[in-house]
């Protein structure tokens, strides 16, 4: 997408000369490395660098006297320089720090809208969600075992892991901060009638997927009772798992030997057309510069209550008078959730299907909770401070000058979410 602003420019500029505002890397690279370099560039201007770069000489703002077309390349352009221009009738065209992103290789090129430019960041870290593990050990196999155990952790951050243990496994593994939820079997035995009995007793849910890691009796045959898109573990000729490895190898420590189970393991799982009925937004931001305007805002609102594909709309807030800030309608399908902790905050935030909000502390704790988002930005900085671990599609205005709240048309971002279907898969 970063080739059509450079597209764009030629356009505006058609075959006049022009001078690029800032002689630092943004107005650089693009000399550099772009077919800006190639056209009539009298010059840059900038308030502190004198010389010149690839032969263009670095004049002071005197020069602009003679000079009607003007490139800002400015990773952070502040509103008075723009407003100076625009006062001395200069044509400007702006590249800040937001639209050089789109010239990275990473981008996944996309919607060109008639006022807001949207674009996806390719696919993140993992998708999944729900992990369910089974170790039906003693104090040894667990305690000789652990680093694996933290391992798996590791690799999924964000992932809610609930366990199935034995209580001597639970008095090792309890307060780790490796499970979300520990279940325990007190009545384990080696019988697998009674076994499965309890199991199907237990509040377990449907996971992306079921892992069986115990070193005592043969347990794999438990899977069987586990809604879970992939089973794996160790070896075991009663259960058909999608992914295992053999429960011993000669020389191989036991804990290896599941550490190379969970390297073995996906990270994303492929799915079909997502189906999003659940919407998670968060309306409060950090600031309240940051905040979407409340006129665009409920005008989304209005369009998700009714779109009939959408079920509930999860509105989140830290407290009573936050909430208050808001003139929210009366829409049915708007469900308050007020001063969550942080444990219920992610549980219940993986009951949505997608965020959709800007930049703040909702968007990246969505993410960590598994949603893809769709996030809303104003101004620069839109690749750095993006939420990390799920796929991001990001939606900001073409010129955000004067800079201001985030003024992107709730139209554009309700085209987008009808989209994410195939996008966000």
């Amino acid at each position: 997408m970063g080739l059509e602003f450079i597209k764009e420019f030629k356009e505006f500029v058609g075959d006049n000369s022009f001078c690029i505002y800032g002689a630092g890397f943004l107005g650089r690279f693009l000399v550099s490395s772009t077919d800006i370099g190639k056209m009539d560039v009298k010059c840059f201007i900038d308030d502190k660098q004198r010389g010149e770069y690839k032969n263009i000489p670095i004049l002071g703002k005197e020069a602009l006297k003679d000079i009607e077309y003007v490139l800002v390349a400015i990773s952070y352009p502040r509103n008075e320089i723009i407003d100076e221009l625009r006062n001395l009738n200069k044509k400007v065209f702006i590249i800040d720090g937001t639209v050089f992103t789109l010239l990275r290789e990473d981008i996944t090129p996309d919607i060109d809208l008639d006022e807001d430019y949207a674009f996806k960041i390719l696919k993140r870290n993992q998708n999944i969600k729900n992990i369910l593990l089974i170790k039906l050990d003693y104090f040894g196999d667990t305690m000789a075992s652990l680093k694996s155990l933290y391992y798996l952790r590791y690799k999924y951050p964000n992932a809610n892991i609930d366990a199935i243990l034995t209580e001597e496994s639970a008095f090792v593994l309890a307060g780790k901060g490796i499970f979300d939820n520990i279940f325990i079997s007190k009545e384990y035995s080696r019988n697998p009638s009674s076994k499965a009995l309890y199991i199907n007793q237990m509040p377990l849910k449907e996971y992306d997927m079921a892992i069986d890691v115990g070193f005592g009796p043969d347990t794999r045959f438990l899977l069987n009772n586990i809604k879970s898109k992939i089973k794996a573990g160790l070896y075991s000729a009663d259960v058909n798992l999608d992914i295992s490895v053999p429960i011993l190898k000669p020389n191989v420590h036991i804990n290896d030997l599941i550490e190379e189970l969970i390297d073995k393991l996906p990270t994303y799982i492929k799915s079909q057309k997502q189906s999003i009925s659940k919407i998670a937004m968060f309306p409060a931001a950090s600031t309240p510069h940051k905040e979407w305007i409340e006129e665009e805002f409920i005008n989304f609102l209005g369009l998700l209550e009714k779109d009939k594909d959408i079920e509930l709309i999860n509105l989140y807030f830290d407290s009573e008078n936050t909430l208050r800030r808001f003139n929210i309608p009366p829409y049915s399908k708007i469900r308050y959730n007020i001063s969550l902790d942080f444990k219920s905050l992610k549980t219940h935030l993986q009951t949505n299907d997608i965020f959709i909000g800007v930049d703040s502390f909702g968007s990246h704790i969505s993410s960590y909770a598994g949603l893809p988002c769709i996030l809303i930005f104003f101004d620069f900085s839109t690749i750095e401070f993006t939420p990390l671990y799920t796929d991001v599609y990001i939606v900001f205005r073409k010129n955000p000058y004067p800079r201001k709240r985030p003024f992107v048309k709730a139209s554009t971002v309700y085209s987008i979410l009808k989209k994410c279907g195939i996008i966000l898969t």
